[in-house]
């Protein structure tokens, strides 16, 4: 849709709507969604055949979309990975390392929540404990992907309310 110039906006009662009841719902949800970014190849493939869209910017959100799944599938890993690394190696570092990864999310669920807000209005108080739960949430997330790349079981899995 975003090819051919439609603009997308998230639906506001989705975003703030049930979760799942505990981690192992959500690995499994999140990993049917990982599975879904598959998908985007086909849609590639017939995208680019046409004739009326625009080639370039398929391709380009293609490759956005591929670059999304792997930043979902490997990044909350890596900076596992090197936090783990930086204490063994050197403990300032690893300080320094974590003070900027919160600072980063920190910005990152402020920014989140003040556009949000400022399409939709009213939101839930955007307060310091919610944006370290964020970034403590962030490390977890790929969970579900990596579920998904482990276990390869293929069924679809929906959300328990």
């Amino acid at each position: 849709m975003r090819s051919q110039g439609i603009i997308i906006e998230p639906l506001f009662a989705l975003e703030y709507g049930e979760s799942p009841k505990n981690i192992q719902i959500l690995a499994k949800q999140n990993a049917n969604w990982f599975k879904t970014l598959s998908d985007n190849k086909k849609f590639y493939q017939i995208l680019s055949k046409n004739k009326d869209t625009k080639q370039l910017n398929t391709f380009l959100y293609y490759l956005n979309q591929v670059r999304g799944a792997f930043a979902w599938l490997l990044l909350p890993s890596f900076y596992l990975v090197i936090f783990i690394f930086l204490i063994f190696i050197n403990s300032g570092l690893a300080l320094v390392f974590t003070l900027v990864y919160l600072t980063t999310t920190f910005l990152r669920f402020w920014l989140s929540n003040s556009i949000a807000k400022n399409l939709h209005g009213k939101l839930p108080v955007n307060n310091f404990l919610l944006a370290f739960e964020s970034s403590i949430a962030y490390l977890i997330s790929n969970v579900g992907p990596l579920y998904l790349v482990f276990h390869r079981k293929g069924t679809k899995y929906k959300t328990e309310r």
